[in-house]
């Protein structure tokens, strides 16, 4: 997923683009951690996950493609 962060957006909500159907992982982690600092994490088995990322925070995930909301 990309993180495009737009000018002054302090929170962003992405939702998967297609229901998942299997099970996938994902991960919010801080910001320059190169993914080591994990601020929280998942492994849904069905439906549409979603998140909402803070400042500071990126997203690394194996649940497809995801949509801005």
């Amino acid at each position: 997923m990309r993180n495009d962060r737009e000018p002054g957006a302090v929170r962003r909500a992405y939702r998967t683009a297609e229901a998942v159907t299997s099970m996938c992982y994902l991960a919010i982690v801080r910001t320059g951690s190169n993914g080591a600092d994990i601020i929280q994490n998942d492994l849904p088995k069905g439906g549409s996950p979603s998140v909402t990322l803070n400042a500071g925070q990126d997203f690394e995930n194996s649940c497809g493609v995801w949509a801005k909301q």
